[in-house]
């Protein structure tokens, strides 16, 4: 009867020393502390950091390279338009005569210095005197001189004209038109765009503003997600530019200029915000449990069964993002273990 006494005892001892082992902490004068289940399930861990982010689009925005009124614009919101269309004009009477007299000009000289020719090829040369060569080779030159000079004006009457003029660079649709017909436009090195242009091969991408405290962390061809605020959804991409210079805010906050290309992007539009993970580690759909659900003894990583906490189980954990833990080994999804609160 003692000896039976006596096992009952040791192993009412191992039990306390197991509860007593998970449910307190460090400091011997603390007190019992609450338990609840978990079950184990499937998620991801996630080793980076945050910051915030836009959704940017590359929008094309024409103007033109000369200041004056607005005589026509020839496209509307909406519009598909190809490089080399004719998008607005700006009033110029005196260019658009300036270029017709140099048209005119040029075709003269042109269809004189053809006509000289063709009559000096049907010539009988056969009695010209030296001189007389000379003289016809001489005014043929004039003659293509003048061409050449007539051709370089009417070129320049063109070009001219052609600052009154705005030509769509690429192709896509038009987003937006800032100016109506008969409004002045005042274009300083370009400074003033006509209208904006979505392009058809566009170019998107979110742009965040890293702190200086974290920009050493982040890579070129770095994993990130971008997590817009207006759709439940995460997108993935790369970082495909770090700007070495700096922005300083009025508050002296420093910050670099990154890029991330996205993957898939057609439910995005341009200025969406949100928030981005720059991930320097990831693990996807693995098992995850709390970090607090495990505990080390004598070397090795151990969870407790739940509700038996006197059960325990041996685990290989994995990555860890400081507040959940990958499960490698020891665990199934829909297990459930002891975790302290």
């Amino acid at each position: 009867m003692k000896k039976y006494l006596k096992y009952i005892l040791i192993a009412a001892l191992v039990a306390v020393g197991a509860y007593l082992l998970f449910f307190r902490g460090s400091d011997s004068k603390s007190s019992e502390v609450a338990i609840s289940e978990y079950k184990v399930k499937k998620g991801d861990i996630i080793v980076g950091f945050e910051s915030e982010g836009t959704f940017v689009t590359d929008i094309v925005e024409p103007s033109f390279v000369s200041s004056g009124k607005i005589n026509s614009i020839n496209v509307s919101i909406g519009d598909e338009v190809k490089s080399g269309d004719l998008l607005a004009t700006l009033e110029s009477s005196e260019d658009y005569y300036s270029m017709l007299s140099a048209k005119a000009i040029y075709e003269k000289a042109v269809a004189a210095h053809h006509a000289f020719e063709a009559t000096y090829n049907k010539l009988d040369k056969s009695g010209f005197e030296y001189e007389d060569v000379k003289n016809y080779e001489e005014q043929e030159n004039q003659l293509r001189e003048a061409s050449k000079s007539a051709e370089s004006l009417y070129n320049k009457s063109i070009n001219a004209l052609r600052k009154n003029s705005l030509y769509c660079p690429i192709e896509g649709t038009v987003i937006d038109i800032y100016f109506n017909e008969g409004e002045s436009v005042q274009n300083q090195n370009q400074s003033n765009p006509i209208m904006a242009i979505l392009p058809k091969e566009k170019t998107v991408y979110v742009e965040s503003y890293v702190e200086d405290l974290d920009i050493s962390k982040v890579k070129k061809d770095m994993n990130a997600k971008f997590i817009p605020d207006a759709i439940d959804k995460e997108y993935s991409g790369k970082v495909v530019f770090i700007s070495p210079k700096s922005v300083t805010d009025n508050n002296g906050l420093v910050t670099y200029k990154v890029r991330i290309a996205l993957d898939g992007t057609a439910e995005l539009y341009d200025g969406f915000i949100g928030s981005v993970q720059f991930l320097s580690k990831s693990a996807e759909n693995v098992l995850v449990i709390p970090n607090k659900a495990v505990r080390m003894i004598e070397g090795t990583q151990y969870v407790f069964e739940y509700p038996d906490t006197t059960k325990k189980i041996k685990v290989v954990t994995g990555l860890t993002d400081g507040t959940n833990v990958e499960v490698v080994e020891g665990l199934n999804e829909n297990d459930t273990i002891a975790i302290t609160e």
